[in-house]
């Protein structure tokens, strides 16, 4: 299945008389849930409704279920809405299905349309605003209206014009009385000559009171034609706004100094902070150069005090001079360094003996020591071969894999375990044993079962294997929906049983080259009923051809 239509509803206006209504848009077959229906009131309002029929195959509805039609001028719309889920559940090295993923890609688009629609009949901005620079939080408040402010970057509340306009009527009315008093005022004063001046003092007060109403009434008329609450206020404090103007000029100009200072406080700090920052970055190289060095020095020490093995001198009461080491290597050869019994002579100062330098020999060269000092105050100067490096660091590489040797393993033994591995792994599933009984494509179950929807009328275009049909007349068999889902090299079969009161003519379209067992003749409805099945192939070329075996029923 594909979406291939951006159409989400329909909409028909009823004439009294049709009860069948078909839906254009795309919907999957074996989900009639999402199929909604609504009728609209006379107050604007959509009503859902279930009273009516649906065909799934026909793509249609028929409403009412039974009763009148829907009446002349009355709205129906039928829609079609998916929960906004996905349950598809795909797992690593699980089954994957091609039909089902392409469902849930059209359900998704599906769900894009549908939420796509409902925003077409919503309130929007026009391009050219700045949405990061507008709010678009609607304030409420019970009886008013809103509007958009006049910085036209959000929006206001304001006077209902429908609450506002009776006022503004009623106003204008008293005007219009008090100026046609006034007018008879003046009449009468004109006529009464003792009562002149009292009745052009009424007439000026009542014409007074006239003006004032109509300016009351000219507010009001404004304010109906979208004059916002706020601009009535704005109004009554004119005068002290003007008064107020130069001084406010003034303040801001002393806010222009204010922000020009502060915009060169702002440049001069973040100049510090870009100098703090170039500091800090020099600061941390600094320290990671000394971080580095110390772990240089630490492994050297580490090195020196792991493989610089010192000989450690020692002598005998009798004279002999002797070495040991702590890496178990041959020490130079023990020296006497006691010469044979002189004569006694006189007491003369003691003899010191003391270690001068201690040199790192070449490996396998003999050990050497000199004395650079006197034969009374002897200076030792020590020259000490290197040991030689043990075979391998003295560690037994295995050339074998083993269950028991805690060794290392060459790489190549590694290597061709895992080859050998390989090569057992089988690159086909139908090579691997089915011990657990699991069903592939080519195995079949103990029996098959369809769903078989029974639909009535005179004409279908099937998308399932097996259908049932209730004739009433000339019936015509619809087959493009079933050829289209074949691919090249591939087959279907397609059953039905067509029952009927009488005797009817069948028609197949858009099967292809079409074939019979038996005669085309047998291919009819008749009262008895008819069992049809029409084997369906599609070659390499995409060439479609079908072979129909039709049998009437007694």
């Amino acid at each position: 299945m594909t979406v291939q239509k951006d159409v989400t509803k329909n909409i028909y206006v009823g004439n009294g008389s049709t009860r069948t209504f078909p839906f254009t848009f795309e919907c999957p077959a074996e989900h009639p849930e999402y199929i909604k229906v609504y009728l609209m009131q006379d107050d604007g309002t959509a009503l859902a409704t279930s009273d009516y029929q649906l065909d799934m195959d026909a793509r249609q509805i028929t409403y009412p279920s039974s009763g009148a039609a829907l009446p002349e001028g009355k709205k129906l719309v039928i829609m079609r809405e998916l929960p906004l889920q996905q349950m598809m559940n795909l797992v690593n090295n699980g089954p994957y299905f091609a039909e089902d993923v392409e469902l849930a890609f059209d359900e998704n688009v599906m769900a894009m349309q549908q939420i796509a629609e409902k925003l077409n009949r919503s309130i929007i901005m026009s391009v050219d605003i700045d949405g990061d620079a507008f709010v678009n939080e609607v304030p409420f408040e019970a009886g008013k209206s809103f509007r958009i402010a006049d910085d036209g970057k959000s929006i206001v509340l304001t006077e209902d014009p429908a609450r506002v306009l009776p006022l503004a009527q009623e106003t204008y009315a008293q005007a219009q009385a008090q100026a046609q008093s006034a007018y008879a005022s003046a009449v009468a004063a004109a006529q009464s000559e003792d009562s002149a001046a009292a009745s052009a003092s009424e007439a000026g007060n009542s014409a007074q009171s006239a003006s004032v109403s109509a300016a009351s009434a000219a507010e009001s008329a404004e304010l109906t034609s979208g004059y916002k609450q706020e601009a009535l206020t704005a109004k009554n404090a004119a005068a002290a706004s003007a008064t107020n103007a130069k001084a406010s000029e003034a303040n801001a100009k002393t806010s222009e100094n204010n922000a020009e200072a502060s915009k060169e406080a702002a440049q001069s700090a973040a100049s510090n902070a870009n100098n703090f920052a170039t500091s800090a970055s020099s600061s941390a190289s600094e320290a990671k150069s000394y971080r580095d060095a110390a772990n240089n020095y630490a492994a050297n020490a580490k090195n020196y005090s792991e493989n610089v093995n010192v000989f450690l001198p020692s002598v005998s009461s009798a004279g002999v001079l002797s070495w040991t080491n702590k890496a178990g290597l041959a020490n130079p050869a023990s020296v006497n360094i006691k010469g044979d019994t002189g004569d006694k002579g006189d007491t003369g100062t003691a003899a010191t003996i003391e270690v001068g330098t201690v040199t790192t020999g070449a490996a396998g060269s003999s050990a050497s020591v000199t004395n650079s000092g006197t034969a009374s105050n002897v200076v030792l100067n020590f020259t000490l071969p290197r040991g030689k490096d043990g075979k391998d660091g003295g560690v037994t590489v295995d050339a074998e894999l083993s269950d028991t040797s805690t060794n290392p393993i060459q790489n190549k033994a590694v290597k061709t375990a895992i080859d050998t591995v390989t090569a057992s792994i089988p690159t086909k599933v139908s090579a691997l044993e089915n011990d657990a009984g699991y069903l592939t494509k080519h195995q079949s179950l103990e029996y098959e079962k369809y769903v078989s929807y029974v639909i009535s009328g005179a004409a279908s275009q099937p998308a399932s294997s097996v259908m049932q049909y209730t004739a009433t007349g000339a019936f015509t068999l619809n087959l493009s929906s079933i050829s289209s889902k074949l691919a090249a090299k591939e087959a279907t079969v397609f059953t039905t049983y067509i029952k009927s009161n009488a005797d009817y003519t069948l028609t197949i379209t858009n099967a292809g080259t079409i074939k019979y067992i038996g005669s085309a003749s047998d291919v009819a409805i008749t009262s008895a009923g008819l069992l049809l099945n029409i084997m369906m192939l599609k070659d390499a070329s995409g060439n479609v051809a079908s072979i129909v075996q039709a049998s009437k029923l007694s």
